[in-house]
């Protein structure tokens, strides 16, 4: 994996988190986590990501903490979240 910072615009999936404890903290306020598709919009300083569809600027700095992978596919499809609701509704089926 590689951070954040140093991938091209995209589509990712957020690996790991690093760093000191107070940037993990930040991260995971602002919605990036592990596991959790995420999208360079534009790049400089800061980045502008793209969050569980909100568009967020992230510094340099805390976008080196991301650890992700690509996630496009050769057909270019990225997976999504699965939905909350759904997944509720058949546990308790």
């Amino acid at each position: 994996m590689k951070t954040l910072a140093t991938q091209p615009v995209g589509q990712y999936l957020c690996g790991q988190i690093s760093g000191p404890r107070d940037a993990q903290i930040r991260l995971k306020r602002l919605g990036i986590c592990e596991n959790r598709p995420v999208e360079i919009v534009r790049h400089g300083d800061p980045m502008i990501l793209n969050v569980v569809g909100a568009n967020l600027g992230v510094s340099r700095y805390l976008a080196e903490c991301i650890m992700v992978e690509s996630v496009n596919d050769p057909l270019g499809r990225v997976p999504t979240e699965p939905d909350h609701d759904s997944l509720t509704s058949s546990a308790s089926a």
